[in-house]
């Protein structure tokens, strides 16, 4: 009688290990998908505020150089505001949608969900970024005052401009694109 006792203790024991041991693990997959969802609200923010930064930096020299700044800057500014909203629209709306997730609902369900808003959202991001160049470098070209510029100037802003495009993929994917491995890697846990 008590060897059955025993083994039934010694069942009951070695499941409830098992079961703190998949428990614990669950809370380290968690860990990381919190973790992500607060880099990409840091990433978020931070990119906001480098924005909010470069355009006020641009309202300061309209205000003290007024007929200083050349037509093609205005542009510039206008473009790329106009191109960079959906974009921040969309990232804003994904932080707030992975920060706000609701455990008590299905979670898997929810972060596909997200996953296949973020990754179009990712997406939207490298496009608008690349039409947002090729517009602006038309406008450029079609600009009197940027066409009246030195050809080392033209040179220069155009190569810049080709770097950035080069660089937008590689940049995306390293600030917001890593965090979606570590999502997907709780997924399949």
């Amino acid at each position: 009688m008590e060897l059955d006792d025993f083994r039934k203790f010694w069942n009951q024991s070695e499941m409830r290990d098992a079961s703190l041991l998949k428990e614990r693990e669950l809370l380290s997959k968690l860990d990381s998908y919190e973790k992500s969802g607060r880099s990409i609200r840091k990433a978020f923010l931070w990119e906001m505020l480098t924005i909010a930064v470069i355009y006020l930096g641009f309202i300061f020299v309209v205000i003290f150089l007024r007929e200083g700044v050349e037509s093609y800057m205005y542009k510039l500014v206008v473009v790329t505001l106009l191109g960079g909203l959906p974009v921040c629209y969309r990232l804003y709306k994904s932080q707030r949608w992975i920060n706000n997730l609701d455990y008590s609902q299905d979670i898997k369900s929810n972060l596909e969900a997200f996953l296949v808003y973020y990754k179009t959202t990712l997406r939207l991001y490298q496009w608008c970024s690349y039409g947002t160049i090729g517009l602006l470098l038309i406008l450029f070209f079609t600009d009197q005052a940027f066409l009246e510029l030195d050809a080392a100037l033209k040179a220069a802003i155009v190569i810049y401009m080709i770097l950035f495009m080069l660089l937008t993929g590689p940049y995306i994917k390293k600030v917001y694109g890593n965090r979606v491995g570590s999502i997907e890697a709780f997924l399949k846990g």
